[in-house]
């Protein structure tokens, strides 16, 4: 039980901050909304958050983000390559 809340209580935390800001200031922070997104079974929106301005704001390296992506894309059972790559 206490998981689920702590679980809640992140996902709104995460929410409230990316509604507010519509950043994140970490890697750390985009890493814990990609775990509670994978948690939820929405692997895409894991995909579009990585591959969005969010993920290109904490993550500016294209290869960094081509890693993460291709990481979460393998996790999700899908295969492709990043928009972002030419």
């Amino acid at each position: 039980m206490c998981v689920c809340v702590c679980i809640l209580r992140a996902e709104s935390m995460a929410s409230r901050l990316l509604a507010r800001t519509g950043k994140l200031e970490s890697l750390e922070g985009l890493l814990v909304c990609l775990d509670l997104l994978l948690a939820r079974g929405q692997g895409r929106e894991a995909l579009a958050l990585v591959a969005g301005p969010v993920g290109g704001g904490v993550l500016p390296l294209a290869e960094e983000r081509a890693l993460l992506h291709a990481d979460l894309a393998a996790a999700c059972g899908q295969v492709g390559t990043p928009p972002w790559v030419k």
